[in-house]
């Protein structure tokens, strides 16, 4: 289901995609190797834009957008997980994400 939906987002027949929770133990149990919804979203769209294709773990509402910098990491190893590149890349996609779907010029 989710690859349809990136797959009608890529045709033009959809504009948006919605998901519900996941297991991500059934995802494993599965054969299914993805740690969660952003992973999966990630290698879909790889498939229909191509590769390098990042995806980030994006929160708006109204005027409010929050882009994480981690993700599935417990709180105490953060701090061991981020780097510069990482962090530099991550925020890259939130300006271009900002100028180009938002309108918003920096």
């Amino acid at each position: 289901a989710i690859g349809m939906a990136v797959r009608l987002i890529h045709m033009g027949k959809a504009r948006g995609l919605v998901t519900g929770p996941i297991s991500k133990e059934n995802l494993w149990k599965a054969d299914i190797r993805f740690s969660g919804h952003t992973e999966i979203l990630e290698a879909f769209s790889r498939q229909f834009w191509g590769a390098p294709y990042q995806a980030e773990m994006l929160f708006q509402f109204n005027r409010f957008r929050m882009l994480l910098l981690t993700r599935h990491v417990p709180l105490a190893q953060v701090s061991s997980v981020l780097n510069l590149e990482q962090t530099l890349q991550t925020l890259d996609t939130l300006v271009q994400y900002l100028q180009h779907m938002e309108g918003i010029q920096m």
